[in-house]
């Protein structure tokens, strides 16, 4: 009786988590890739030099998925042993041994409905509408002792289940942006406070720093270095990401980095995108290994989808930029 009452718990645990969307990392292989107008989704200092105009099909120009959180399903349901060797069994013992003080789940879904990008002389336009959702769950290893043991070993204690938070918001988000070559690393602007507010709700958003930069091997080969925090309520991550990007003649642009993300460290990443005449479609992602079996896997992103470029060709030339947002 009290196996069955554990593993309902348990169910019902993966349930809640399971059916959540939240927020997590950002695709930092996507950061340095050359030819890819959807670089400055994480970047706006970046200057766009891919084509004169960019029109974004709604849903395809940039969906992406993202998932991260302290363990791995692998540590909570896998393959049994023995008399179980061809069943799914779940494991209780191990996933409380796989667990933190305190851990969290995290996930990011977003589908862009609008982008439009064109490029006047040394200026870059942009404006994008893109839906997201977002959440953000955490609980403490305690909970999960309790579920294990029950209160029968705390007879007459007291005992802390620890804090239970979660979050989750949608919203719409309309991008503007505006980057221009400048001549005189003094002739930079300082944006006007923004004269729209709301009164609905006041929340803050995860805060993203992003220190990195290039340095050009050659006219068709750079190497970019990227370290990016990030903080969102009791949760803070650090990634750093080295990557290799080059562009093959006018159609064809490849990336390939290593990652290291908090205790993660066999972060494998690739970014493609091939034109075809006007139309270019892309693939990103930082964990390779993840999409291969995401049941081990702690942290996978998905990016892809299609742009339409018409005019100016790709150029290519030495960046280096720091952004926060």
């Amino acid at each position: 009786m009290k196996r069955i009452f554990i593993n309902s718990l348990i169910l019902i645990f993966i349930l809640i988590t399971g059916l959540t969307t939240v927020w997590a990392q950002e695709s930092t292989t996507l950061q340095f890739m050359k030819g890819m107008p959807q670089s400055d989704l994480q970047n706006p200092a970046l200057h766009n030099d891919s084509s004169a105009v960019i029109i974004g099909f709604p849903g395809l120009s940039g969906m992406y998925f993202d998932f991260n959180s302290d363990f791995a399903v692998n540590d909570l349901i896998h393959k049994g042993t023995g008399a179980l060797a061809d069943s799914l069994v779940l494991d209780i013992d191990g996933f409380h041994s796989s667990l933190k003080a305190t851990n969290s789940i995290q996930q990011n879904f977003s589908i862009p409905l609008f982008y439009l990008g064109i490029r006047s002389k040394k200026s870059f336009f942009s404006i994008g509408i893109t839906e997201k959702a977002m959440t953000r769950f955490s609980f403490d290893k305690s909970l999960i002792t309790f579920i294990k043991d029950g209160n029968a070993p705390y007879m007459g204690q007291n005992f802390d289940l620890g804090d239970l938070d979660m979050d989750a918001f949608h919203y719409r988000e309309f991008a503007f942006g505006y980057s221009n070559e400048l001549i005189k690393i003094e002739n930079s602007f300082k944006p006007k406070k923004s004269e729209f507010g709301s009164e609905a709700f006041d929340m803050s958003l995860p805060t993203k720093i992003y220190l990195g930069g290039t340095y050009a091997v050659n006219n068709k080969i750079n190497i970019g270095l990227l370290n990016r925090l990030y903080k969102n309520g009791n949760i803070s991550e650090n990634t750093v990401t080295l990557s290799a990007n080059t562009m093959l003649g006018n159609f064809l642009s490849l990336t390939g980095s290593y990652s290291m993300i908090d205790k993660s460290t066999n972060n494998i990443g690739f970014g493609m995108a091939i034109r075809l005449g006007p139309n270019q479609w892309y693939l990103v992602s930082d964990n390779l290994l993840a999409l291969n079996d995401p049941a081990k896997a702690e942290f996978v992103n998905l990016r892809f989808g299609m742009n339409l470029l018409f005019g100016r060709k790709h150029k290519p030339k030495i960046v280096e930029t720091s952004d926060i947002q």
